[in-house]
């Protein structure tokens, strides 16, 4: 019988060959394992996480009208919820800006801003880049004691507009919705508002306190 033997010279020489192979794919191994454990947890992390939708639909108002409305779909809530009614028979911003046309427009500053910041910081100013007049506005700035910018803006205020009450109620509405009413545009008592003594409500401070003082308070709105 006939044995054959493999030339010692030339294993070094394959082996070395084969080294670099092995390597790789222990590396492309690795490496898939550590990206497919991120995505992983990154899955976990997106379902904890509440799912927020701002858009401009219509919702039944205390008279039983069908108002234009910003409404928020929170997937922790478990229905949408309005959040600010838009009179359609207030025509204060003229007709380039009807009721209509803010609802929609309003509610994609809602959604941007939230996908910021999660709107943290709701504060009302006077709109720095308006030269020619004072202009009223609500914004989410980007931290607090911040001035509002216009990438900041939510909606503008009338000048009857008490722009604190304003913060004061959507803040409660956020807290508890179930509890407290949406806010709506177009109706409002005349007050004053004093510049410089701008109010700013950290809203994610707040719903912690909040929450921490009653366990059995409502989810928020967003």
């Amino acid at each position: 019988m006939i044995t054959k033997f493999m030339n010692p010279q030339l294993q070094p020489k394959n082996t070395q060959r084969l080294l670099p192979f092995f390597l790789s794919f222990i590396v492309a191994l690795t490496t898939a394992c550590t990206k497919q454990n991120q995505e992983q947890k990154a899955d976990a992390s997106d379902q904890n996480e509440a799912q927020v939708k701002f858009f401009c639909g219509t919702s039944i108002y205390e008279n039983g009208s069908s108002l234009p409305a910003t409404i928020v779909d929170n997937s922790k809530q478990g229905k949408p919820l309005t959040v600010i009614y838009w009179n359609p028979s207030n025509n204060y911003f003229g007709k380039e800006w009807s009721p209509q046309k803010r609802c929609t427009e309003v509610s994609k500053r809602f959604q941007t801003i939230y996908e910021r910041n999660k709107l943290k910081y709701m504060t009302a100013d006077i709109a720095s880049w308006i030269s020619d007049r004072e202009v009223r506005v609500v914004c989410s700035v980007k931290e607090q004691g911040a001035r509002c910018e216009e990438d900041d803006l939510l909606f503008t205020l009338e000048t009857k507009d008490d722009p604190n009450e304003v913060l004061k109620n959507m803040v409660a509405f956020r807290e508890e919705p179930l509890n407290n009413k949406p806010l709506l545009r177009g109706e409002k008592a005349p007050t004053s508002f004093q510049e410089g003594k701008r109010v700013y409500y950290d809203l994610e401070k707040e719903l912690q306190e909040s929450l921490s003082k009653q366990k059995a308070t409502p989810k928020p709105a967003f």
